[in-house]
């Protein structure tokens, strides 16, 4: 579910949960990492589509702890997601920029899942992916926001995890 590893970012991997039953069900995620912990509840149906806008609290204090991230979860075979509407400062944690990568586009097939982030010590990341637009060929789920993020202002040793799952 969680990884630490930058080798799990910008791939199709297999981590995630796809949760699917012929009935109504209630199912919540509880993970923790060292001093942070999250409570994740899922959305079900609402959840699944082919649109949406990518959500995070803005990186309000340069810091290399702080992020903001989306993972896009498919739910079928050969899921083609573009991304696009990022600002041209953004600075991926791959290296790649907006500047000179509008747009990100992966192929998943059912299952798999696709990490993007970028680090808070850099000021386009700040909030220029916040609104940036994710499109499916198919549905897939959408966990967004900040693995690492803030809402305590200028307090460089405040953090937690800020994620949720979108709804379309």
């Amino acid at each position: 579910m969680i990884t630490t590893l930058q080798t799990d970012l910008f791939t199709p991997t297999s981590k995630g949960l796809y949760l699917k039953a012929d009935f109504p069900f209630y199912a919540n995620l509880r993970f923790s990492v060292f001093n942070h912990a999250g409570n994740y509840y899922l959305k079900g149906i609402a959840s699944t589509g082919t649109t949406f806008h990518a959500a995070s609290a803005p990186i309000t204090v340069n810091n290399d702890i702080l992020n903001f991230m989306i993972s896009v979860l498919a739910t079928e075979d050969n899921t083609t997601v573009t991304i696009s509407g990022y600002k041209n400062t953004v600075q991926f944690s791959n290296g790649t920029s907006g500047a000179t990568n509008p747009t990100l586009t992966f192929t998943l097939n059912k299952g798999q899942s696709y990490i993007i982030d970028g680090i808070g010590n850099i000021t386009g990341n700040f909030d220029g992916f916040i609104g940036a637009k994710i499109v499916a060929t198919k549905p897939v789920n959408i966990t967004n926001g900040n693995f690492n993020g803030q809402y305590a202002g200028n307090n460089p040793t405040s953090s937690d995890i800020l994620m949720d799952q979108s709804v379309t």
